[in-house]
């Protein structure tokens, strides 16, 4: 993590980075015909959705099996 003036340095290229973006999608779609398209946010990077557990696998039936192992820990001792 980046404190101080190194801190703002970053912001300042990330700023500058993403009007940098910004001025070649603008571009891109003059170049390709798309200038009277409304303005329509392009993703960046597609969205990662958890995928279910395979029905193959043993469900737990008691939730966690923590308090189990504690209470034979201090059985134990």
């Amino acid at each position: 993590m980046n404190f101080g003036s190194r801190s703002e340095k970053v912001s300042r290229r990330i700023a500058q980075m993403e009007a940098d973006l910004k001025a070649l999608q603008k571009e891109s779609d003059t170049l390709t015909g798309r200038v009277d398209d409304p303005a329509v946010q392009r993703p960046l990077r597609q969205t990662r959705t958890r995928k279910p557990f395979p029905e193959s696998l043993p469900a737990m039936k008691n939730g966690c099996c923590r308090q189990h192992h504690a209470a034979r820990n201090v059985e134990a001792h």
